[in-house]
């Protein structure tokens, strides 16, 4: 060991000294210090400046950015949860109020159209119809013409009638049509006796009329014309109508203009006030030789009504022209020779029609009114007081009162005719809808024109007695009615009369 340590000292030795001759294994000599550049100045200091400021900016934003996403990890689970129990507590709380509240009931199903209504190729129709059955026992004094015993008359008669009405009911046109018996020779006598060996019976149009309301608001102003229901008011509680001018059945024939002046809004306005003028053709007698009087007989009316909430009262003014068209009386002028006219009434005094006006004689089977014009007034009232009682169907009692005074007499030119009665009952209550009704009236010969006038109470004019009515629905669809009279009648009120009408009415 001691001999080879001095050795391995100068092996070392000469290691050393010949890496540090040897270039390759020398160290690279150190660069020379390099020259800072010089400082930048002006404009290109400031874009210096500029460019790290933006920088520094991006960095910002970027740190905000990531905290940012690092809250939204940490807060989305939190706001879930809350979302779920906001949810969890609405559901709780709409059971709750479920159990207090009941379920709703389902919504019916829309209502079936009425039985006989469709539509035609878009224009809707609704068909209607009505078969009366009539039992009919009057006594007759008959004092002043055979001096007999009371005669007395019964039996059965009939009433058939069919119709349509055309248009929407809150159209602009809307229009109808109805086919009835029995209504020849008399206008007013709708009933035709039973019997005649089982034959078929006459029919004809009994209306056929055009309305067109242009206005949106179709009160406003309405003109109809053809042969239509009575425009006149006369009434509009329960199924009573005053029929001293006009009876139920008549249907004139011309134009009717309807105008609300004014009224309050609402449905059903508290006050109203409107107009009804009309002119209505009742004959037309051609200009031609022989023929007698000749000429259109017509009549024009005019009525102004005001109605409130209890109160409804008309004003009219009637003027039938031409009255005596139709009368012919033969005439014989000496040295002139004879008229080969044949002698006839006036057309509205010849057998048919409720013959209880007045006449004059102008000839051997020639006979006509008093005057050729009749020009009337007409005042017309009615009050009803409603009554809150549900178990009797809230019941209407009314009173209704009607006047009219004929300027062209010089006699019999007045009547008046008063009514009271009361609606009662509907289908909800104990018993279905009820009318009961008491008209007193005392009708001048000349009051108004007869041919058109009641044919019940009076059979025209020149009469005073009463009237009780009544009638009941025992189904929809099913009416029962009895109606009697006793009254003193034409002429002078010399003869009584008790007429009891029983009536089954099926209509549709």
């Amino acid at each position: 060991m001691r001999v080879f340590r001095p050795v391995a000292a100068m092996a070392f030795a000469a290691c050393v000294t010949v890496s540090l001759a040897n270039p390759a294994f020398a160290q690279p000599a150190p660069p020379p210090p390099s020259t800072p550049p010089p400082p930048l100045t002006g404009e290109a200091r400031v874009k210096q400046l500029e460019d790290e400021l933006a920088d520094m900016r991006r960095v910002i934003e970027q740190i905000k950015q990531q905290e940012r996403d690092h809250e939204e990890k940490l807060l989305l689970p939190i706001l879930q949860q809350r979302q779920e129990i906001e949810k969890e507590r609405a559901r709780i709380a709409a059971q709750d109020e479920a159990a207090k509240v009941p379920p709703p009931m389902a919504a019916p199903p829309p209502p079936a159209a009425p039985f006989g209504t469709f539509n035609l190729g878009g224009l809707p129709i609704k068909i209607g119809g009505s078969v009366t059955l009539r039992y009919d026992y009057s006594t007759t004094s008959d004092i002043t013409d055979l001096l007999l015993d009371d005669v007395s008359a019964n039996g059965f008669r009939y009433r058939v009638r069919l119709g349509a009405d055309f248009g929407d009911p809150n159209g602009i046109v809307t229009g109808g049509i109805r086919i009835s018996a029995a209504e020849t020779p008399n206008p007013t006598v709708a009933y035709a006796a039973v019997g005649d060996a089982f034959r078929p019976k006459q029919i004809g149009f009994d209306q056929w009329w055009l309305s067109v309301r242009p206005l949106a608001d179709r009160d406003r102003l309405g003109l109809t014309f053809g042969k239509m229901p009575v425009p006149i008011w006369r009434g509009h509680i329960g199924t009573f109508r005053s029929e001293m001018i006009w009876d139920n059945d008549v249907s004139p024939e011309g134009l009717s203009l309807h105008v609300t002046i004014y009224k309050t809004p609402g449905e059903k306005p508290a006050f109203k006030l409107d107009n009804v003028a009309a002119y209505f053709q009742i004959e037309e007698i051609q200009d031609l030789r022989f023929q007698g009087l000749t000429g259109v007989t017509g009549v024009f009316v005019d009525q102004l009504k005001a109605q409130t909430k209890f109160v409804t009262g008309a004003l009219a003014f009637y003027d039938y022209e031409n009255l005596n068209s139709g009368l012919a009386s033969p005439v014989y002028t000496p040295g002139m020779g004879a008229s080969p006219i044949v002698a006839t009434n006036a057309f509205l005094l010849r057998p048919g029609f409720n013959l209880t006006n007045n006449k004059t004689n102008y000839g051997p089977g020639a006979a006509g009114f008093v005057n050729n014009s009749f020009r009337m007034l007409n005042a017309t009232a009615q009050v009803h007081i409603p009554i809150a009682a549900r178990s009797a169907g809230d019941p209407d009692v009314f009173l209704l009162a009607d006047y009219v005074h004929n300027f062209s007499v010089p006699r019999d030119g007045d009547g008046i005719r008063g009514t009271i009665g009361v609606r009662m009952g509907d289908y909800k209550t104990a018993f279905h809808p009820l009318n009961l009704w008491l008209t007193y009236g005392y009708v001048g010969a000349d009051a108004t024109l007869a041919t058109f006038a009641d044919s019940d109470l009076g059979a025209g004019t020149g009469y005073q007695g009463v009237l009780v009515g009544a009638n009941y629905r025992f189904l929809k669809n099913l009416q029962g009615q009895v109606l009697f009279m006793h009254f003193d009648s034409y002429p002078n009120f010399e003869n009584k009369v008790q007429r009891l009408f029983i009536d089954i009415l099926a209509d549709f």
